[in-house]
């Protein structure tokens, strides 16, 4: 079953998506970026309950970064695959010859 789809238009939409993903991707990181706060230096707490403190929102930074690094890694992978598509020779199929 033949869906009638093109590589080109195929191609285009992949390249959209991709395209779509990264700007989203880049957008999420700055507002990231332009909402995080400085640590503030520890007052009368001990050296012990500071560093729990700020263990918190340091590992929610590092998943935050693996989870944006991975989205741009996917972004990246949809939108090669567009340009492939868009970039790719058509093959043409000779018909068999009969006798």
């Amino acid at each position: 079953m033949k869906l009638g789809i093109s590589n080109k238009m195929l191609g285009i939409v992949l390249l959209a998506i991709g395209i779509g993903l990264l700007v989203f991707t880049f957008m999420v990181c700055y507002n990231y970026v332009l909402g995080v706060a400085t640590p503030t230096a520890p007052g009368e707490e001990s050296i012990i309950a500071s560093f729990g403190g700020m263990l918190g929102p340091i590992i929610l930074a590092g998943v935050r970064a693996v989870y944006l690094g991975l989205m741009v890694w996917i972004g990246a992978i949809i939108l090669l695959r567009g340009v492939n598509l868009l970039t790719a020779k058509p093959e043409f199929v000779e018909a068999p010859k009969t006798a």
